[in-house]
């Protein structure tokens, strides 16, 4: 039996990250943010330390080349010019916008028009060359949803008006790239990747299934 297209490009995406290609990592923690009354303090900084340690360990054994970078519209640019297949986005979220960074460390708000057009830069003959986005941000449903207009086939986000438990992203985060990497496709993988926070002592027994319910594929 012939797989159906998007079985085909679930499998495709798991065969590559065991192939040399890379995986553009882009983080966002702005230092301050402008308002009408002046600059004010952004949010507290995101555990990007534990957030690489996992994609290090979990890409250790494979040729993936994995780019660490600020989340700017310049580095989001760059990473759709040089036809990466996966781009994974950790910060801030809100319901309107994406929080990147401009230049000087202050926070640039990325909205759904402009995700969706950066993006849709990179068609090649009306297929996009952005397999896989994981936007790992609250509230990032309006974002997400701007990366599948603009021809992404497999998006993960969260829900609007959810706040996500930090160590239930990271357990996620974990178990779905190594599910990846080791073959299963990104419907399996995502599966998995809820299942793993089930397990996690860390998340406590009321939270478990509100925080699986939060993540949408």
């Amino acid at each position: 039996n012939k797989r159906k297209p998007i079985e085909r490009q679930n499998q495709i995406i798991s065969q590559n990250l065991n192939e040399q290609m890379k995986i553009f990592i882009l983080q966002s923690s702005p230092l301050v943010q402008r308002s009408k009354h002046g600059l004010r303090k952004a949010p507290d900084p995101l555990d990007f330390v534990a957030e690489k340690a996992i994609f290090r360990e979990v890409f250790s054994n494979s040729d993936v080349n994995l780019v660490f970078d600020i989340a700017t519209t310049s580095r989001l640019q760059y990473c759709v010019t040089t036809k990466a297949r996966v781009l994974h986005y950790s910060g801030y979220g809100s319901i309107e916008y994406l929080a990147f960074e401009d230049n000087r460390g202050c926070l640039h708000q990325l909205y759904e028009s402009t995700i969706k057009k950066v993006i849709s830069a990179g068609k090649v003959q009306g297929q996009n060359n952005l397999k896989f986005v994981f936007v790992s941000a609250c509230n990032s449903l309006q974002s997400g949803q701007a990366f599948v207009n603009a021809g992404v086939p497999h998006v993960i986000c969260s829900k609007q008006d959810s706040a996500l438990l930090a160590v239930a992203v990271l357990e996620f985060t974990k178990q779905l790239y190594k599910s990846l990497v080791n073959g299963f496709t990104v419907n399996e993988s995502f599966k998995m990747a809820k299942n793993a926070i089930l397990v996690t002592p860390e998340v406590g027994n009321k939270d478990r299934y509100s925080e699986i319910d939060k993540f949408l594929l």
